[in-house]
């Protein structure tokens, strides 16, 4: 017998969405689908201990012959910590340019 890779329904995987994020991702594969493309989507997950993560999901979608879908296969990634760092770079770039700003005295960049 041959193994077959774990696929749980989508409706588990939206299940597992952060609520606030649920009707927009509900809506991006269900776009996907309709547009015969493939999507990647950023959001929020719920683990079952309560914790929240980010993800980022890349899917395709498979059509038969009729053009009618039939599968939809992807992978998430938790990019909790990129995101985190992402927003540490923007806070500090922001802190940096009011310190640049607000300087009572001229400064310049020189390179």
């Amino acid at each position: 017998r041959e193994e077959q890779p774990f696929a749980p329904p989508m409706s588990y995987i939206i299940d597992q969405v952060h609520m606030e994020d649920r009707a927009r991702v509900a809506t991006r594969v269900q776009a996907t689908i309709a547009a015969y493309e493939a999507c990647r989507e950023e959001f929020r997950m719920v683990r079952p201990d309560g914790s929240t993560i980010y993800v980022e999901l890349r899917c395709d979608v498979s059509f038969d012959e009729a053009g009618t879908a039939v599968q939809v296969l992807g992978t998430m990634q938790d990019v909790t910590r990129q995101r985190a760092a992402r927003e540490e770079l923007r806070a500090a770039n922001e802190r940096a340019e009011r310190i640049f700003d607000d300087a009572p005295i001229g400064m310049a960049v020189v390179s």
